[in-house]
Formats: structure tokens, C-alpha cells, sequence
């Protein structure tokens, strides 16, 4: 994961996160409405590749200057047979309260 600070002050971060979500093939339960409801999301609770999918980087001590980019690494092993996968990344702001920061989703085909 990149991050770059497009703004014009100092950014510090305390955290980021990466989760990584099994979209092809389908779940079997994907057209189960009643999860969905009793997940209480109003969306479908992907299943993680494996197990535990969430990877995280304390950052206490990063700090990105106006116009700097930072790189971040993060590893998932999952089955070969997994084609389609969606990469959930999350940076917390820590100049405000929890739960607020920067979010993006992305779709990634494996080949062959």
C-alpha cells in the first residue's frame, strides 16, 4: 500500500489496515439473505481468504511531509484456487475520533 500526503501539512498516522476478501468463487451462502440481516450490515459479509485476514502496521512514529509518498507491506497466503479477491485498506486519522480516516476498496483478478 502506498499513501501519499497530497495536502500541504505534516500527516501522522498510528495506523493502518488491510483486510483481503474471497469474491470469486462465490460463497456458498452469498444469496443467503438472512445473514446479511442478522450481520446487522445491510451488506454481504465476504469471508476472509484464510482464517484471520486482517493485517495491521502500528505506525505511532510515521509521518508523511506534504507531496511524500510511504509504503506499506503486508503478506496474505490463500489457495490457488481463489481467482478474484477484494483488498480492503484502512488509515486511521489520528487527529480525530476513532473510526475516522481514509478507506479504499480494490478488486484484484489473479491471472491464469
Amino acid at each position: 500500500m502506498t499513501i501519499e500526503n497530497q495536502g500541504q501539512v505534516l500527516v501522522g498516522l498510528d495506523e493502518v489496515d488491510t483486510w483481503l476478501y474471497q469474491l470469486n468463487p462465490w460463497p456458498g451462502d452469498i444469496l443467503d439473505e438472512q445473514k446479511m440481516l442478522e450481520a446487522g450490515q445491510g451488506h454481504y459479509r465476504w469471508p476472509g481468504v484464510r482464517g484471520v485476514s486482517n493485517r495491521m502496521i502500528e505506525t505511532k512514529n510515521v509521518e508523511i511531509e506534504p507531496g511524500e509518498t510511504q509504503d506499506f507491506a503486508f503478506d496474505f497466503v490463500f489457495d490457488i484456487g481463489i481467482r478474484t479477491v477484494i483488498l480492503y485498506s484502512y488509515v486511521n486519522n489520528p487527529t480525530k475520533k476513532a473510526g475516522i480516516g481514509w478507506n479504499l476498496s480494490t478488486i484484484y483478478e489473479m491471472e491464469g
